[in-house]
């Protein structure tokens, strides 16, 4: 207790070992001695001159010390000018003593007004400056690379970390001219990109904020995560999953084909024989006719199952040709549907056509088993840079859980259409609620 009294008390306390505080003091001193002369041996000059006076090493002493010395200077002036007050409250002439009392109260109210926001004024500056060399300190010494950017474009502030990573003094420089126009441009814009790749196998995750200077100049300070280690595990993740996708292509191609190879080829035998002992009994016989229609239905069904498992039109004829076949298909279900193309077609990485075909057949088959659909719009656009593929239909709908929960509820197709999106470099993005259909929406790069 006696130590934090000891601590408050100094900080009332008047600057004392500041030389300048007593010549401040010796002012006053000053001024009261010449009072004295001049009132013992000069009649009829004017009180608030020594007033004036007064408010010199006053005023001086707020703005040089602050409260303390406001404070401490006023009760000095006090001190030495109550004689005279005393006086001329004796005085027959009141107006004297009424003049010199508001002139007194006057520096009484003001000097401590003034050394009051003086001292405030000082505080928030020591308090910026300390942030500031706070600032400083952690900006010089982070171990992440860290860029203070201009509205031009130009870099004011570059740490020793960021200094290392981009190399050629990037200070002063553009930063169009270390990123490039367009890394550049999306990190001063507001699609701030995910990663960005500032040298070969050197990946960064950006961070922006921004502020403004001391002048109320926009700033933008540019923070880089080094995710290097990240980025290759998500590429060697995005190799495995895009090995183990095309293994199950691969898989599935060679079944199609064994099936139209071998198990359709013996069911379009076992037609002809039956069909040919049809004709070779009179009157034919309605068991084998039977089992001549049991046949066409096998037939239609593995053949079905065949290009589903593997469109032969994706390959040899592209996209568009797939969906329309798929959007045949569909029709024999009594399902209205309609295909829309928009932009002119153009040749497609095998990945992303796939893609997008899986897509588009799983929405089908969720419209046409799941959501009791019985109209479907399906649109493809083609972009000068990007494909939008847009399945919607009018269905029972429903309440989309977190991809998370997805998979406990059984809901893989929808797992695997964003997994697939993703591995392209593409998006999936699906809307539905009860009662109000649902829309598939897939984005990818080609």
């Amino acid at each position: 207790m006696s130590r934090f009294s000891a601590r408050s008390a100094v900080l009332y306390l008047p600057p004392i070992r500041d030389f300048r505080f007593w010549v401040t003091q010796g002012l006053v001193v000053a001024v009261f001695a010449a009072h004295a002369v001049f009132r013992a041996e000069v009649g009829g000059y004017a009180d608030a001159f020594v007033t004036i006076a007064y408010a010199f090493p006053v005023v001086y002493a707020a703005l040089e010390f602050g409260w303390r010395g406001s404070v401490a200077t006023t009760v000095l002036v006090l001190a030495v000018s109550l004689p005279y007050v005393i006086e001329d409250a004796i005085a027959t002439d009141r107006i004297d003593f009424v003049g010199h009392v508001i002139e007194l109260a006057i520096l009484v109210v003001v000097a401590p007004v003034v050394g009051s926001v003086v001292e405030a004024e000082r505080a928030e500056r020591r308090a910026h400056e300390s942030a500031e060399r706070r600032y400083r300190t952690l900006f010089e010494s982070s171990g992440v690379p860290t860029v203070v950017v201009d509205a031009a474009g130009e870099i004011r502030e570059a740490n020793p970390a960021a200094v290392g990573l981009l190399r050629d003094a990037p200070r002063g420089r553009k930063l169009t001219d270390i990123l490039g126009v367009e890394t550049a441009s999306r990190l001063l814009g507001d699609e701030v990109p995910e990663r960005i790749r500032v040298a070969p196998g050197i990946d960064l995750r950006p961070a922006v904020s921004r502020h403004s200077s001391e002048n109320g100049e926009p700033l933008t300070q540019l923070v880089f995560q080094d995710v290097t280690e990240e980025a290759s595990g998500q590429r060697r993740a995005r190799a495995r999953a895009l090995a183990i996708l095309s293994a199950q292509e691969d898989e599935r191609k060679r079944i199609s084909q064994e099936l139209h190879d071998e198990a359709v080829q013996l069911v379009v035998e076992l037609r002809r024989r039956v069909d040919r002992a049809i004709r070779a009994l009179p009157g034919g016989s309605p068991a084998l006719v039977d089992v001549l229609s049991l046949a066409d239905q096998a037939l239609g069904e593995l053949r079905t199952v065949a290009i589903r498992l593997r469109p032969p039109d994706l390959d040899d004829l592209g996209l568009v040709a797939s969906l329309e076949r798929l959007v045949d298909e569909a029709k024999h279900h009594e399902l209205d549907i309609t295909l829309i193309i928009e932009g002119p077609e153009r040749q497609l990485t095998p990945a992303v056509s796939l893609a997008l075909y899986r897509v588009a057949q799983e929405a089908f088959t969720n419209a046409l088993h799941h959501a009791a659909a019985r109209r479907v719009e399906v649109n493809l656009a083609f972009e000068p840079d990007r494909l939008r593929l847009c399945v919607m239909d009018d269905g029972v709908g429903f309440a989309p859980a977190p991809l998370e929960t997805t998979e406990g509820e059984g809901h893989l197709g929808l797992i695997g259409m964003r997994e697939r999106m993703e591995l392209v470099g593409g998006t999936l993005d699906l809307r539905s609620a009860p009662g109000a259909g649902t829309v598939v929406r897939a984005e990818a790069p080609g």
